[in-house]
């Protein structure tokens, strides 16, 4: 099986636009509030103004960069997920680090078929990942293959050794017992 690198659905474009417009509008109503109500100087209403147009601008526009760095991809024995605009990040799961799973959605998401699939790592300081923007169908066989390696019955699970083999059931012998309570005679 030859791993290949693995893109977001493109709707998740429009989660994010979404996501960017909705933090522009409470500074675009508290401009629009201090303009209206004049209780700024026009020059100070102008810069806050053109703030807020920075961030719906942004909010528009990043989330295309975002798009065109994301992606992930699975190989036998880690996640490997890479993103970033300004600062590139890239992030290895190995497949021993798996705990647990779990494919989530917003309203948004929800609506355009998509989730987002969240890992849960043991051992470090990052207890999860999100990979975001995946149809719900590939969330979810994704999810399927990342608990199998956290059962150990993925595909490249380790065959069972001397050590992970089952043993016989101990018997109890008298050292074993618990030992009887005793009553204080003061």
């Amino acid at each position: 099986m030859v791993a290949m690198e693995q893109r977001l659905d493109p709707a998740i474009r429009w989660v994010w636009v979404a996501g960017g417009l909705a933090s522009a509008v409470p500074p675009l109503i508290a401009t629009a509030v201090l303009a209206i109500g004049g209780w700024l100087p026009a020059w100070v209403t102008g810069i806050a103004a053109a703030v807020t147009m920075l961030v719906a601008v942004s909010g528009v526009a990043l989330p295309f960069l975002r798009y065109r760095n994301w992606s992930y991809l699975l190989r036998p024995d880690d996640l490997v997920i890479r993103h970033g605009v300004l600062t590139k990040l890239e992030r290895w799961i190995p497949r021993t680090r798996v705990q647990y799973v779990d494919v989530v959605g917003g309203p948004i998401e929800r609506s355009l078929g998509l989730r987002t699939l969240v890992v849960y790592t043991a051992g470090s300081g990052l207890l999860a990942v999100s990979v975001p923007g995946l149809p719900a169908a590939d969330a979810e066989a994704l999810r399927r293959e990342l608990l199998a390696w956290s059962t150990g019955t993925g595909p490249t699970s380790p065959e069972p050794t001397q050590s992970m083999a089952p043993t016989e059931p101990m018997e109890a012998t008298e050292s074993m017992a618990p030992e009887p309570p005793t009553e204080d005679v003061g």
